[in-house]
């Protein structure tokens, strides 16, 4: 077992539950944790720990013997060398490229599909509104790295129509006026006002729609790990940040809606009635999106 990067120091200079780094590392290693990543720097004192009698060896020769075991089963002694060649080809590769877009499929989670609205009957609407902060850009969490890759909501939802329709577009509201760039330490979030010019540029736009599907949720300064006090990142909840449940309400007054748990509140005010619903979400580590499809019936 390996700590998180820091993770080790963090007890005492982020969590303040030990003390000193003498009784972090004691702590962490009593508890099963072999290395700490992602460099040594309480477990260095654990040698004096131990002349001193305040750690037993054995739990250093349980840590050692652990790390050592899986070097060996992994053949790291017989073979310490990669091959850098065969590292490039496979990085990336379109194997790897395929198997990752059928893992993306397979962890979309479909909350509801009410009257079978999905799979959407590309026939029957010509007009579709592709509305909200995270319709438009690609959120592939802050882990993702940089794949070279990638589909927005948006595109995608274009690629399909192709000619066969329109696809009309509105940002509804920013989550962060700040870039979402997931090492940046301040978070700015969207601001009221322009958010509220924002919501009325989409309200137009859903109103040429037969559909609109309407993209909230995260993005990587607002979903992501809080290493620092200068850099902030936890959530205690799951409700929508900045503007988003006022251009959801917004969406709801054009005559469409969506019933979700996250909008139970807003929907107390404003009951939807002579709608079809669904929810769809799409969940990623350190970033992730909601997605509702609604459709008004006397829409044609």
């Amino acid at each position: 077992m390996v700590s998180d990067y820091f993770a080790v120091n963090d007890l005492v200079v982020l969590h303040h539950v030990a003390a000193n780094q003498e009784v972090a590392a004691r702590t962490a290693l009593e508890s099963g944790v072999d290395v700490e990543l992602p460099a040594v720097a309480t477990y260095r004192t654990l040698l004096q720990q131990v002349r001193d009698g305040r750690v037993s060896e054995s739990l250093v020769d349980r840590a050692v013997g652990r790390v050592l075991r899986m070097k060996f089963l992994t053949g790291l002694f017989d073979d310490p060398y990669v091959d850098p060649d065969y590292a490039e080809k496979v990085t990336n590769s379109p194997e790897h490229q395929k198997l990752s877009l059928k893992a993306a499929r397979e962890a979309v989670i479909l909350l509801k599909n009410q009257n079978g609205l999905l799979p959407l009957d590309r026939s029957r609407y010509k007009r579709i509104a592709v509305i909200g902060p995270n319709a438009g850009e690609v959120h592939l969490g802050g882990y993702s790295n940089k794949p070279g890759r990638g589909v927005s909501v948006l595109q995608g939802i274009r690629d399909k129509v192709g000619r066969g329709g329109a696809v009309l577009f509105s940002e509804g509201c920013r989550i962060t006026e700040s870039l979402p760039d997931w090492d940046a330490d301040k978070v700015v979030l969207g601001d009221p006002a322009l958010n509220a010019g924002r919501i009325q540029d989409a309200v137009q736009v859903a109103r040429k729609a037969d559909l609109v599907l309407l993209v909230l949720g995260e993005n990587e300064q607002t979903s992501r790990e809080a290493w620092a006090v200068s850099h902030l990142g936890d959530r205690d909840n799951l409700d929508l940040l900045s503007s988003q449940d006022d251009l959801a309400k917004a969406m709801v007054e054009t005559g469409t809606a969506a019933r979700t748990a996250q909008l139970d509140q807003l929907h107390r005010r404003t009951h939807p009635r002579d709608s079809r619903w669904l929810v769809s979400r799409t969940g990623r580590w350190n970033g992730g999106c909601r997605c509702f499809v609604w459709r008004r019936e006397s829409w044609r």
